[in-house]
C-alpha cells in the first residue's frame, strides 16, 4: 500500500506540473501546495488533488477536475474568471471543482468537509465558465458541494452521480460547512455522464446549513441549474436562466431556507420546479424546504407539455412552505401535485403539510389544445384546491415591467404587490418583501454579476430624457463597455447608472487637445443611482480599471507634446451622504443633470487599481475645475488604490463627501493641492504620497464643512502620508502649505511626514465660527506621530517657529502626547523622488495601523513609505 501511495503521489504531483504549465502564466503554485497527503481510499479519482488552503485569482484556464480534499479550503478573489478547457466529450476530461465530504477515518485526525469560499461582489464577480472562444452550454461540467448533512436515501450515505464509488456524501451534521458562494456565475456547463447521471450547474449533496449560498446564477448548463440531494443549505438571490432540465430540482429530504428565486427557462426545457420528497415513498423525512419570493418564468414551449416544461411538478411525499410566487409564460401546466402509486404529495396539500400560498400565476399552459383550460392546473380538482379563498392564489397578469428584456420588476400597479405572505422575521428571511415574486419594483437582477445573454445580457440601451442632452455635449456609455489596448478619444464620456465602463489592463487611453473649449474637454464620468428616470431604478454607473503593477492602466493626453491640462480628467460620483444643504449638489463644470449625492454611504462606483491619470486638469470657472480624480459622495464599496494623478492643473485628488476609503496614492506636479478634501468626507486611507509642483498650493487642503456648523464634519482616518514640497510658493503667507485645516475639519491623521514646503507646515483656522482649531485641543482632530522638517522656506526667518502659523500651534503640536518631531526624516534620496528611509531614520518608529481588516497595521513607520520603495514600479511616472 506505501508503494501505491507514493506512486499515486508522483503521478499527481507530475499531473499538477502539466495542467501549471498549460494554463496562464499567474500559476505559481496555487494548484497544489505542500506536499499532497491523498488516502488510498481517494485513489480511483482522476484529476487534481487540492490537499492544502489554496487560492486562485485572475483568469485562469484549468482542465479537468479539481477535488477540494476534507480539511482543506479553495478560495477564489473576487473578480477572477475560472475557465475550464473542453472535454471532447471525453468524461475524464470534463471540468469540474468538487469539496468533497468530512472524513473521519482516511486521516490521523478527523477532517471537516473541504470548502470552497469564492466571495465576489456585484460589480466583481466570480465566473466559473468555458474556455472555448464561441462558449455552449456543455463546454464543461460544473461545481459540486458535497457535505456530511442528513438526506433520507437509505442509510443516509448515497454515491454522487456520475464519479467513483468513494466519493459519498450525507451523514448527521445538519449544520455541516461546505464553503461560502456569494456573488458566483457558473455558465455554459453541464454534462451527462449517464443516463439520470449528471453533473448539473451547482449540485449540493447533502449541504450543510453553515454553508452560505447568495448571489447565484447558472447560465445555460445543458442539466439542471440548481440540484438539492438533501441537506439544509440555506440560498438567496439564485438566478437560473436558459438551462436545459429543471431551473430547480429538490430532492431527498432538503430542507433549508430561502429566498429570492428567479427561474427563466430555455426553449423547451424542462420544469420550473421538479420537487421530489423520498427516495423512497415513506421512508426516511420528506423534502421540506420554506421557499419565499420566486418568479418562474417559462419560455413558452416545452419538449412535451404533457409532462414537461411545467412551473412546477411536485411529486413523491414533497412537503414544504411555498409562499410569495409568481408563475408565468409555461408551455405546460402551472403546477401538477402528484398522487399515484401510494405518493401523498397531493394529500399533503390537503393536510397543510405542503403549502403553496400566495401565488400569482398567468399565461400558462401554452402548448395545450386550449391554452386556458383549468387555467393551466392538473386536474379541476387541483384548481379548485389551489383557487380556495385560505390559499390567497390568484390568476392575473404580474405586469412585469419588461419580461422580454428579463425586467421581472414589477409595475407600480401590479396585483403581485399585493396579498403577500410577511416572510418570517428569523435573521434570515427579508421580512419586508411582501410581495409577490423575486422582485418588488426593483430589478437586482439588472446588476453586472448576472447573465442574459451572450453578449452579457446588456441592460436594454435606454437614454431617459433628463439625460438626453449629454448625447450633444459628449458621448453616453448606455451599455456594458469594454475598451482595451491602445485607443484615442475626444470629449467627454457620461457612464449611466447601472452601466458598467471596463477598461482591460496594459489600456492606454489618450484624449485629444480640447484648444480652449471646454466642451471639448475630454473626461471620464460615472453618473450617480437613479431611481426615477429609467423603467427601473439603477445604482451608480461604475468605471472598473484593474491595471498591475507592470501593465497599468494609462489615461493621458494624446498630444505628441504633452503638458499639463491637455485634457480633464476622471469624475466618479456617487450617491454616498455629503454635509451639503440638502444632500444633493451639482458636479463642478458639468450640466446640471450630473448630481451627486444621497443616503448610501455603501455606494459602489466601480473599481481602479494601478491606474496613472496624466497630463490632466481643466479650470472650466473660477471655483469649477475637473480635478485629476475627483470624487463626488463616492461610496465604501468602491476600490481605489495604486493611483497617480501626474502633472494636473488642478488638485490631484479631491473629495466631495462620500465614504470611499483609499490606498497607495501619488499626487506628483499637480498645479493646486495635492490632496482636496471637503463636505463631509469621512474614509479610511493609508499610504499617501504628495510631491507638489514648484509654485503649486497646499499638500493637503482639508475642510469640514459646506457650511460651519451644519451637517457631520469631513473626519478621514489617514496613515502614513508623506507630503514634499518644492521649495517654492505662489504666495507663502497662505499657499504651499504642508496642511491648511478649516472648516471645522476633523479626523484622525497619523504617521505623517511633512517636508520642504515654502510656507508653514500647518495651519488651523480658527476665525469666523471655524472650530478647526478647537477640535485639535479637544481631540476631534487628531495630528500624532508626524516628523516636520525644513518648511517656511519662503519665510524670511526659514526656522522661526519651524514652520508654525504662531508659537501656540508649535507648542500644541510638539505637546509630549502627540508623539511629533521636527527632526530629519532622512529620506534616501528626495532629489530624485526617493522618499523611503535611510536604516537610521528616526521615522521609522511610529504608530500601529488599525488591525480592522483595512489597514496594514504592519506599517509602524512615519510616512507613505518605510525602509522599502514601493514607487519605483512601472506604474509610477517621475518625469517626462
Amino acid at each position: 500500500m506505501r508503494i501505491w501511495h507514493n506512486i499515486l503521489t508522483a503521478l499527481i504531483i507530475a499531473s499538477s506540473l502539466f495542467v501549471m504549465s498549460c494554463g496562464d502564466d499567474d500559476y505559481d503554485d496555487k494548484i497544489i501546495t505542500g506536499t499532497p497527503d491523498i488516502p488510498a481510499a481517494y485513489g480511483n479519482l482522476i484529476g487534481t488533488f487540492i490537499t492544502s488552503d489554496t487560492t486562485w485569482s485572475g483568469n485562469q484556464t484549468l482542465t479537468g477536475k479539481y477535488y477540494v480534499m476534507p480539511g482543506v479550503t479553495l478560495t477564489i478573489e473576487k473578480g477572477s474568471t475560472i475557465s475550464f478547457t473542453y472535454h471532447n466529450n471525453d468524461n475524464t476530461k470534463v471540468g469540474a471543482i468538487i469539496t468533497l465530504r468530512a472524513d473521519a477515518t482516511n486521516y490521523d485526525t478527523p477532517q471537516p468537509s473541504g470548502k470552497l469560499v469564492a466571495v465576489g461582489t456585484s460589480n466583481e464577480p466570480i465566473i466559473f465558465t468555458s474556455a472555448k472562444g464561441t462558449k455552449e452550454a456543455g463546454d464543461w461540467g460544473g461545481i459540486i458541494l458535497i457535505g456530511e448533512a442528513p438526506n433520507n436515501i437509505p442509510g443516509g450515505e448515497g454515491d454522487v452521480e456520475g464519479f467513483d464509488t468513494s466519493i459519498k456524501y450525507g451523514g448527521t451534521n445538519s449544520t455541516d460547512n461546505s464553503g461560502s458562494l456569494s456573488y458566483v456565475r457558473i455558465e455554459y456547463c453541464g454534462f451527462g455522464i449517464a443516463p439520470d447521471s449528471e453533473i448539473n450547474g451547482l449540485s449540493l449533496y447533502s449541504v450543510g446549513s453553515e454553508t452560505n449560498l447568495d448571489h447565484i446564477q447558472v447560465y445555460k448548463c445543458t442539466d439542471d441549474g440548481f440540484e438539492f440531494f438533501g441537506g439544509s443549505v440555506n440560498t438567496k438571490y439564485l438566478v437560473s436562466a436558459y438551462n436545459d432540465d429543471d431551473s430547480f430540482d429538490m430532492d431527498e429530504g432538503w430542507n433549508g431556507k430561502n429566498q429570492f428565486w428567479l427561474a427563466v427557462q430555455a426553449p423547451g426545457a424542462d420544469n420550473g420546479f421538479e420537487s421530489d420528497g423520498r427516495k423512497v415513498l415513506g421512508e426516511g423525512d420528506a423534502s421540506n424546504p420554506t421557499i419565499y419570493n420566486a418568479t418562474l418564468y417559462g419560455f413558452g414551449t416545452g419538449k412535451d407539455a404533457s409532462d414537461k416544461n411545467y412551473g412546477m411538478r411536485l411529486r413523491e411525499d414533497f412537503q414544504g412552505m411555498l409562499h410569495n410566487f409568481v408563475i408565468s409564460n409555461f408551455a405546460g401546466i402551472n403546477w401538477k401535485l402528484e398522487s399515484n402509486d401510494g405518493d401523498v404529495t397531493s394529500a399533503n396539500f390537503d393536510n397543510g403539510n405542503l403549502h403553496l400560498a400566495n401565488t400569482v400565476f398567468w399565461g400558462n399552459n401554452l402548448d395545450a389544445d386550449t391554452p386556458s383550460e383549468l387555467s393551466g392546473f392538473g386536474s379541476a380538482d387541483d384548481e379548485t384546491r389551489f383557487l380556495a379563498t385560505t390559499q390567497n392564489n390568484h390568476y392575473a397578469s404580474p405586469l412585469f415591467q419588461n419580461a422580454s428584456n428579463f425586467n421581472f420588476a414589477l409595475q407600480n400597479a401590479s396585483p403581485a404587490l399585493e396579498n403577500a405572505a410577511t416572510p418570517p422575521n428569523d435573521g434570515f428571511f427579508d421580512a419586508s418583501a411582501t410581495y409577490r415574486g423575486a422582485f418588488g419594483t426593483t430589478n437586482w437582477a439588472s446588476e453586472p454579476w448576472v447573465r442574459w445573454d451572450d453578449s452579457l445580457g446588456e441592460l436594454p440601451n435606454e437614454v431617459p430624457e433628463a439625460y438626453e442632452g449629454l448625447q450633444s455635449i459628449g458621448t453616453v456609455i448606455s451599455q456594458n463597455t469594454t475598451w482595451s489596448g491602445n485607443q484615442t478619444l475626444t470629449g467627454k464620456y457620461y457612464v449611466l447608472p447601472g452601466i458598467t465602463l471596463t477598461i482591460e489592463k496594459g489600456s492606454n487611453i489618450a484624449f485629444t487637445y480640447h484648444d480652449g473649449n471646454s466642451e471639448k474637454v475630454g473626461a471620464i464620468i460615472t453618473l450617480k443611482a437613479d431611481a426615477t428616470n429609467f423603467s427601473s431604478a439603477r445604482p451608480s454607473g461604475k468605471l472598473v480599471a484593474e491595471g498591475t503593477e507592470t501593465e497599468p492602466i494609462v489615461l493621458t493626453s494624446a498630444k505628441g507634446t504633452k503638458e499639463a491640462g491637455d485634457w480633464g480628467g476622471v469624475i466618479l460620483v456617487g450617491e454616498a451622504p455629503n454635509n451639503i444643504p440638502g444632500g444633493e449638489g451639482d458636479v463642478e463644470g458639468l450640466p446640471e443633470v450630473v448630481k451627486y449625492g444621497g443616503s448610501n454611504s455603501s455606494d459602489n462606483s466601480g473599481s481602479l487599481s494601478y491606474v496613472r491619470i496624466e497630463y490632466c486638469g481643466f479650470g472650466i470657472a473660477p471655483d469649477s475645475e475637473i480635478n485629476g480624480l475627483s470624487l463626488y459622495s463616492v461610496g465604501s464599496e468602491t476600490n481605489l488604490d495604486h493611483i497617480q494623478v501626474y502633472k494636473c492643473t488642478d488638485d490631484g485628488f479631491e473629495f466631495f463627501g462620500g465614504s470611499v476609503n483609499t490606498k497607495y496614492l501619488i499626487s506628483a506636479y499637480n498645479d493646486d493641492d495635492s490632496f482636496d478634501m471637503d463636505e463631509g468626507w469621512n474614509g479610511k486611507n493609508q499610504f499617501w504620497l504628495a510631491v507638489q509642483a514648484p509654485g503649486a498650493d497646499n499638500g493637503f487642503e482639508s475642510d469640514g464643512r459646506k457650511v460651519l456648523g451644519e451637517g457631520d464634519a469631513s473626519n478621514p482616518t489617514i496613515y502614513n502620508a508623506t507630503l514634499y514640497g518644492f521649495g517654492t510658493g505662489k504666495d507663502a503667507s497662505d499657499k504651499n502649505y504642508g496642511m491648511r485645516l478649516r472648516e471645522d475639519f476633523s479626523g484622525k491623521l497619523h504617521n505623517f511626514i511633512v517636508s520642504n514646503f515654502a510656507g508653514i507646515n500647518w495651519k488651523l483656522e480658527s476665525g469666523s465660527g471655524d472650530i478647526t482649531s478647537a477640535n485639535f485641543d479637544s481631540g476631534a482632530l487628531e495630528l500624532q506621530n508626524f516628523t516636520a522638517f525644513g518648511n517656511n522656506l519662503d519665510s524670511s526667518t526659514p526656522s522661526e517657529f519651524n514652520g508654525f502659523n504662531d508659537a501656540t500651534d508649535e507648542t500644541r503640536f510638539l505637546a509630549g502626547a502627540n508623539n511629533n518631531a521636527v527632526q530629519d526624516p532622512m529620506f534616501t534620496d528626495a532629489s530624485i523622488n526617493d522618499f523611503s528611509l535611510q536604516e537610521s531614520s528616526p521615522a521609522l518608529t511610529g504608530a500601529t495601523p488599525p488591525n480592522d481588516g483595512f489597514f496594514d497595521s504592519s506599517a509602524t513607520h512615519q510616512g507613505a513609505i518605510g525602509s522599502d520603495n514601493w514607487t519605483t514600479k512601472s506604474w509610477v511616472r517621475w518625469n517626462d
